[in-house]
This record gives C-alpha cells, sequence and structure tokens, in this order.
C-alpha cells in the first residue's frame, strides 16, 4: 500500500507540475495526518478529552522528529538535512512558526481572548 501511495503521489507530481515537495507537503502530510485527524474529532466530540487531541497531534510531531534524528544517526555519510531538497526549508519554517502558535497559546491561555469556544490561534 505505501508503495503504491508514493508511486500515486510521484504521478500526481509530475502530471500536475507541481514538484514532489509539493506534493509531499499537501498529499502525502494530508494523507498520513488522517488518524490524528479522527482520534482528535473523537476525543474532543465524543469523549469530551481535548487534551488527548492536543496530546496526539503534538505527540505525532514528536515521533516524526524523533524519526529523523534516528534516520540520522544511522546515515553515516552526511546529514539528512543537507540532502533534503531547499523546498523543504518552507515547510519546516511553517512547521516551526505554527509549533511556536501552540505552545505560544498553551502557556497563555488565560489571558487570550477568544470568540465563544473558538480561541484566537485558531485563526
Amino acid at each position: 500500500m505505501p508503495a503504491l501511495v508514493l508511486r500515486s503521489t510521484a504521478i500526481i507530481a509530475e502530471k500536475t507540475g507541481l514538484g514532489r515537495a509539493w506534493i509531499g507537503v499537501v498529499l502525502m502530510a494530508s494523507v498520513t495526518s488522517l488518524p490524528e485527524l479522527i482520534t482528535g474529532i473523537s476525543s474532543v466530540t465524543f469523549a469530551g478529552v481535548p487534551g488527548i487531541a492536543v496530546g496526539d497531534v503534538l505527540g505525532s510531531c514528536v515521533f516524526n522528529m524523533l524519526i529523523l534524528a534516528f534516520l540520522d544517526a544511522f546515515n553515516h555519510s552526511m546529514p539528512i538535512s543537507s540532502k533534503a531538497h531547499q523546498r523543504n526549508v518552507l515547510s519546516a519554517g511553517f512547521g516551526i512558526l505554527l509549533l511556536r502558535i501552540i505552545a505560544g497559546s498553551l502557556f497563555l491561555r488565560s489571558s487570550l481572548p477568544s470568540f465563544g469556544w473558538i480561541g484566537l490561534y485558531t485563526l
């Protein structure tokens, strides 16, 4: 199944002309994040424990970073970051920005304004 998904995304990137990095950010990240989305929706709507949703998403992010660290440790030729395509810098910067917003809003949650049940950081 993963090989089929990878082959399909390569074909989509070639046919649309968007490039593999863009398809990887948008399509692959969306498809692989669906379990976190379902867990988040279930934990908030059915169980009423939004902490599980936040922990799931942030824990997944931390685990993905851990995977990169292990891959980098076992790749003796050069760091993975030096082999990654330059277009990945945009997605890395966007991810850092979003994590910073989340961390700031978790620390300042009592002083941030909200509109009903939606926090300002959601925008």
